[in-house]
């Protein structure tokens, strides 16, 4: 490649979007375009003939709303000899058009790498439109490039153009904007938070209107296969399960492709293939403009367990290299006992972490209860003080459940995934969990097809961590695996009765216990509890989460804390997640408390005494009196048959005198409790009767 002179250039806001399990990290704005308006989508200007691009812009278009300072970057493919003249780039939001910087860099593993030409150096485009307010439309950036400075690339040569740092953030700043119709070509943009265009590490899933403007050697066709993937969204599969594959495809040259064929292969790890059919492909419009999808006509039933590469390869007419016609899928047949894997062994890329940067993979398994025994990791070297992870995907956030910080050495590193809370593994019954590592060290990914972290039309795999949360990333298969075998499913028994507080005085904090059995062998999971909005600001939960339900064991007691600021009553619920297949999830747990307990008088009894409720036998409430010779912290308790405590109906200082509280039995079954009080060295214990 040499260098020439001019460039316009075209840019269009990507935004990094986040796995939904996940937080985001930043968020994501839409904006329509005004009526009538028509982004250019070929060439901006006669003077150049020719453009790369990889969106398919209609009326919409994104751009990050609360994100300031970052680098956006597209990673463009020559699909023939190309040379590039100009760039242009879409920007949205209100102000001048600030300074900014504009470069063009080889690439290296899928980052930016040698900088080839800076076309802005800190400073505005000869082309500037103001950003006046939202009714006026996005304006292109075009930059010029000196003849001088021009650019030629091969065939298939890759080249990266980065402009930042863009400055965001409000409504008053420019933006990149991202398009999210049509094709996506995989990795192709990136954005980077770090302060370095050359270290781009989040993957955007859609299109930043970038275009690279020059000249093509002659008219072509250039098929490009973009992703393969299943009918039943899953990378593992178990023996016998019939898949049928479906192939995406765009057309990146400057000419309609004709009607082709589509070839779907599938062979095994020693290459030899055990399985092929073949579909038609229909013409397909050139400059990206459409993607087409062709859906194999015979499906594969996988008889032997094992690690099998897919391939949808696209014929339609091309002239010119059709190296990037094939689009690939990983599939993987497993039985119990089986590591799970993304990876050929191969790594070919290491990424350094800093100390706050992680990545993970994410893994699905077949069938369910299953459970994590093992899992490995593959460092590119010996590394001190890593910290290994396993994140379980639950309620659409990400839980902690297994820990270890540890020296590890170049290759594979094996450990068991116990802890004190899972002595024998990590079960899980339904959802997803992620392996993942963070601190200094090198990353090893492996980043030859089929990558499995790069195919949107599958699940996604592919993750990295901030030090605070997950989100989606496609810079390859991570060097992890997991061995999950079939788990044991708890068998939750949860108290169908409300939570409820009596006595509990404005200022002060009140405990309700909430009692969680395990009847089966597995290790049961509570997740998370989500406390309906209308108590959350007084009501919460002593416990960290997720928590382990051991099998056949005591009760688990969680603990429910109201802290009311005035007097009145409490009416709520809260949503418990958990792990029992069997059992409704979220549980619906009912919240109630008052802040009195009636003062019936304060002269001075001559001793301690709690009376029989009454009445008695009652349904739904009832009422204890009880008389306290000395003031004291009163606890009255109802107890099952079994010993087990039910609810909490006192607890809280009193003071001296003759005090009456009442007990809502309406969420317990009839049957026979138990009710005691323990105040300074007194307690007493008395049966009461429950009849609906």
């Amino acid at each position: 490649m040499h260098k020439h002179l001019t460039a316009m250039i075209g840019i269009l806001l990507v935004a990094v979007i986040f796995s939904g399990a996940f937080a985001e990290q930043v968020t994501l704005t839409s904006q329509s375009a005004p009526e009538g308006w028509t982004p250019a989508s070929g060439n901006l200007d006669e003077t150049f003939n020719d453009s790369i691009y990889y969106h398919n812009f209609t009326n919409r278009f994104y751009y990050y709303s609360d994100a300031a300072d970052f680098y956006s970057g597209v990673r463009f493919t020559a699909p023939a000899n190309f040379t590039l003249q100009a760039f242009r780039f879409l920007v949205s939001r209100g102000g001048e058009f600030d300074a900014t910087t504009v470069q063009v860099y080889s690439n290296d593993g899928g980052q930016p790498d040698e900088l080839l030409l800076t076309i802005l150096d800190n400073e505005a485009p000869n082309s500037i439109t103001l950003l006046d307010d939202w009714d006026t439309p996005p304006a292109w950036i075009e930059c010029l490039i000196d003849e001088d400075d021009y650019i030629d690339f091969e065939i298939g040569e890759d080249f990266w153009i980065v402009v930042g740092p863009v400055p965001g953030e409000t409504n008053t700043d420019w933006s990149t904007v991202i398009d999210d119709d049509g094709a996506v070509p995989g990795d192709r943009s990136k954005t980077g938070f770090n302060d370095s265009p050359t270290n781009l590490g989040s993957t955007v899933p859609y299109d930043y209107i970038f275009h690279a403007l020059g000249a093509y050697d002659g008219t072509f066709v250039d098929l490009v296969g973009m992703t393969c993937y299943n009918d039943i969204q899953q990378f593992q599969l178990d023996a016998n399960t019939p898949v049928t594959f479906t192939g995406r495809f765009r057309n990146a040259g400057t000419t309609a492709s004709e009607a082709g064929t589509v070839t779907f292969a599938v062979a095994d790890e020693n290459g030899d293939e055990v399985f092929s059919t073949t579909a038609d492909l229909p013409s397909v419009a050139a400059l990206n403009a459409d993607t087409v999808l062709v859906t194999a006509t015979e499906t594969w039933t996988p008889t032997t367990t094992g690690r099998y590469i897919v391939t949808a390869t696209a014929a339609g007419g091309e002239e010119n290299d059709t190296e990037n016609n094939t689009a690939y899928l990983l599939q993987q047949v497993v039985a119990l006992g089986d590591w799970y894997v993304y990876d050929d062994g191969d790594f070919n890329v290491n990424i350094n972490m800093s100390a706050t940067d992680g990545y993970g993979t994410r893994f699905y398994p077949t069938s369910y209860p299953a459970q994590i025994d093992s899992a490995t990791w593959y460092f590119g070297s010996d590394t001190e003080d890593i910290t290994l992870v396993v994140w379980i995907i639950a309620d659409n956030q990400y839980a902690t459940v297994w820990e270890l910080t540890t020296d590890v050495v170049e290759g594979w590193n094996a450990f068991e995934i116990t802890s004190e809370d899972y002595p024998e593994g990590i079960g899980i019954n339904d959802g997803s969990f992620v392996l993942g590592m963070y601190g200094d060290g090198s990353y090893s990914v492996d980043s030859e097809p089929p990558v499995a972290a790069s195919n949107y039309d599958m699940p996604n795999v592919g993750m990295s961590y901030d030090g605070s949360s997950l989100y989606l990333s496609e810079s390859g298969n991570g060097g992890m695996r997991a061995m999950i075998s079939r788990g044991v499913a708890p068998e939750l028994q949860f108290p169908e009765t409300t939570v409820s507080f009596f006595g509990v005085e404005p200022g002060s904090v009140g405990e309700a216990k909430f009692l969680i059995i395990n009847n089966g062998t597995g290790i049961g999971r509570v997740d998370s509890v989500r406390i309906s909005p209308t108590i959350s600001d007084v009501v919460s939960v002593d416990e960290s989460f997720p928590f382990a339900v051991e099998a056949d064991s005591l009760p688990h007691e969680m603990t429910f804390l109201w802290a009311p600021t005035a007097a009145g009553n409490l009416s709520g619920g809260a949503l418990l997640y958990h792990n029992d297949p069997n059992a409704q999830n979220p549980i619906t747990v009912m919240i109630s408390g008052t802040n009195d307990v009636l003062e019936i008088s304060a002269a001075v009894p001559e001793s301690y005494f709690m009376d029989q409720n009454y009445p008695n036998p009652f349904n739904p409430t009832t009422s204890v009196r009880f008389g306290l010779k000395e003031a004291g912290h009163v606890r009255l308790t109802v107890y099952n048959v079994m010993g087990q405590e039910v609810m909490r109906v006192v607890d809280q200082q009193l003071s001296t005198g003759v005090h009456e509280a009442v007990f809502d039995a309406s969420r317990l079954a009839s049957g026979i409790y138990y009710y005691s009080i323990e105040v300074n060295n007194f307690t007493d214990m008395k049966k009461m009767t429950l009849v609906k």
